[in-house]
């Protein structure tokens, strides 16, 4: 597991080995349609609202930008619009080639997140409940 080394705003800072050529984004995930109630017609798992992905390393800097991709990509949900792209809650993020002594850096954009969502559907919801 590596842990973050930084969070700022809606960023998150990683470090990671030169002998890592992938790594899975665990996030705590649900489906709108339990957490808000069945009337909610949202059955995706969405975990996390990710928008750029950067990596640099002795190689420089890479975008890695496949989920800004309008294909299904194992771990995201459908695609939205290109700015940022819902994972699912289990998501692999691949590295281009990297030699096996340099040490990258990893920033994740992070937009929102699955119980952030709800809470401001719930809060939008018993506020027009109230007129």
């Amino acid at each position: 597991m590596i842990r973050p080394l930084r969070k700022k705003d809606q960023s998150l800072v990683f470090s990671i080995p030169g002998d890592v050529s992938q790594v899975v984004l665990h996030s705590p995930a649900l489906r709108l349609c339990d957490a808000i109630g069945a009337y909610w017609d949202d059955r995706r798992s969405l975990g996390m609202l990710v928008g750029n992905i950067s990596l640099f390393d002795s190689h420089g800097y890479s975008a890695l930008d496949e989920h800004h991709k309008l294909e299904m990509r194992v771990g995201w949900n459908g695609y939205e619009n290109a700015q940022a792209r819902w994972t699912s809650g289990e998501t692999p993020i691949n590295f281009p080639p990297r030699a096996a002594y340099s040490l990258g850096i990893l920033t994740l954009e992070i937009h929102d997140t699955c119980y952030d969502a709800v809470e401001r559907i719930l809060r939008a919801e018993s506020g027009s409940n109230a007129a």
